[in-house]
């Protein structure tokens, strides 16, 4: 290659290189103004939403109808786990509690809220190490409420421990090194 044509790619490739870099700002500078609340918004989610909502006794009916369709039946022999679970907000005895495994994709327990009861399950939940990502459920007819826990990180449940310590957060946080949300801690 001759001088000339060196220096051409040369040229090309620092305007190239510019217009890439003016473009990345610019699309940080808009990312960066599109992210910045205003005023009214950054009171409005000073803290994240609470995970509880008011519900008809038509909407009760409803999902208790519709979630025992995607009951997964207990095995009547396999392992057990005692679950305890304390709220940190008033449960009435008459609410009822779903609890729901992604990696079963569908609800292994149904049932009145109890502060400790048994689950027994498939050993097939052992697989990745018992680890799961469950959803809470407790819906309270007595004050119209239907609430829900997730956290963003899966724990070990259905591995060889006995029992699993469950304690549901009036509102969430954003906890660890990654800033997961979680709106239940595990023992």
């Amino acid at each position: 290659m001759n001088f000339l044509t060196i220096s051409i790619f040369r040229l090309v490739f620092l305007h190239l290189s510019t217009i890439l870099f003016i473009c990345t700002a610019g699309a940080k500078t808009i990312a960066v103004q599109n992210v910045q609340p205003k005023e009214s918004q950054k009171r409005m989610t000073a803290k994240p939403p609470t995970n509880c909502e008011k519900v008809t006794r038509e909407f009760i009916q409803q999902s208790l109808d519709s979630s025992r369709l995607r009951l997964i039946a207990s095995p009547a022999t396999g392992q057990a786990i005692t679950f305890k679970i304390s709220a940190e907000m008033p449960v009435h005895k008459s609410s009822t509690l779903f609890i729901e495994s992604d990696h079963r994709l569908g609800f292994v327990h149904i049932g009145p809220f109890k502060e400790q009861f048994v689950i027994r399950f498939d050993p097939k939940l052992n697989t990745q190490h018992g680890f799961d990502n469950l959803t809470i459920y407790i819906i309270d007819p007595v004050a119209g409420l239907s609430c829900r826990w997730k956290n963003e990180e899966g724990f070990e449940f259905w591995g060889a421990k006995s029992s699993i310590n469950i304690r549901l957060l009036k509102e969430g946080a954003f906890v660890g090194n990654h800033k997961l949300f979680r709106q239940f801690e595990v023992n």
